[in-house]
């Protein structure tokens, strides 16, 4: 009796601690203040990850988190510690040999994504990405309760900003077997960003996408238009977006629209300067075998990115955002708000 009476009341303690902590404890709070560290780590992340140097990957995040370590309060280090451990998992095929720690970087992803998110509940891109790897970390864990979670976490995203988050939704449901319903989901969605784009509801048949350029002029200044765009954030945005677009198109089946997109990516206007023409060029050229390709379980080991969808390929995360040549920032105004903030 004296032993049950002494747990009680240890029970009680433990609820009455579990329930009076959160109280005292503070939410922490966000803050963009950048040390020497954190600007020249920030600095190096930009400059390695517009280059496409996938090998810095171990520098980029060692002096990432060294500056996080002193500004953990800050949203930006959260972020960029995320996208380059996202970076690290997307462009696997780039290792020289397949290595089954990379599943780490998902779940590392999704826990600086998380952070980030809840710094900058602002910043809805945050819990797009945080999304997206959780659905991937989901895949990996075979746990389909955090896969509907991030689906359903990034699909709000797509509602309240379909120009960006449309995107960002139907590249991780293009794996999707083409009999699934998400797989059409991922080609819907990519005709429904185009719409949102353009004002209207494009032709589905006969897209020109050089009808829309006069659009650039005007709406690239506002936030929710520029992921419509080649920015400095992704010099070659449309070109992927295009280049996606047409490959799921391709695994569908439908190869004359797959076709139309990739002509669409050659026609814009920083084409010349794209570090992945050959790609465009050889998906044109390959389009009829990528029929049956794009639909086979390949390992994206064998390196040849030609035969996989952009997702699964060298180009998952450059065919958008690496430079010919890296430009910095101007940061005269704001060291944070030309590149950050959306």
């Amino acid at each position: 009796m004296k032993k049950l009476g002494v747990f009680l009341v240890y029970s009680l303690c433990l609820i009455s601690c579990s329930t009076i902590i959160p109280i005292f404890t503070k939410k922490k709070l966000a803050s963009q203040s950048f040390s020497s560290l954190a600007t020249s780590a920030d600095h190096y992340f930009w400059k390695h990850f517009h280059e496409g140097n996938y090998d810095s990957i171990p520098q980029i995040l060692h002096l990432l988190k060294a500056a996080y370590i002193e500004n953990p309060n800050n949203a930006t280090l959260a972020a960029h510690i995320g996208f380059t451990h996202a970076w690290a998992l997307s462009e696997r095929i780039r290792l020289p040999k397949p290595s089954a720690n990379v599943i780490d970087h998902a779940t590392l992803a999704n826990k600086y994504f998380k952070e980030a998110m809840q710094l900058d509940p602002s910043d809805i891109r945050l819990k797009g990405f945080h999304g997206d790897f959780l659905m991937s970390e989901g895949s990996i864990d075979q746990d389909q309760k955090k896969i509907v979670k991030g689906y359903l976490e990034t699909k709000k995203v797509a509602r309240q900003w379909p120009e960006w988050g449309d995107f960002t939704l139907s590249y991780p449901l293009s794996l999707s077997n083409k009999t699934d319903k998400r797989f059409q989901e991922s080609i819907d969605l990519m005709w429904h960003n185009a719409d949102a784009c353009a004002y209207e509801k494009v032709d589905r048949e006969h897209l020109d996408w050089k009808k829309y350029y006069p659009l650039l002029n005007t709406d690239l200044t506002e936030k929710n238009r520029r992921a419509c765009w080649n920015t400095w954030i992704a010099p070659h945005n449309l070109e992927g977006f295009f280049i996606h677009f047409g490959d799921i198109l391709i695994k569908s089946g439908d190869l004359k629209k797959g076709l139309m997109m990739y002509q669409n990516a050659k026609s814009v206007p920083e084409y010349e300067s794209y570090p992945y023409k050959e790609v465009v060029e050889l998906r044109i050229k390959n389009a009829q075998e990528n029929l049956q390709r794009f639909n086979q379980a390949i390992e994206i080991s064998n390196g040849n990115s030609n035969n996989v969808l952009m997702i699964n390929s060298k180009i998952s995360c450059m065919g958008c955002h690496q430079k010919t040549k890296y430009i910095a920032p101007d940061t005269s105004r704001s060291y944070v708000a030309p590149h950050l903030k959306r």
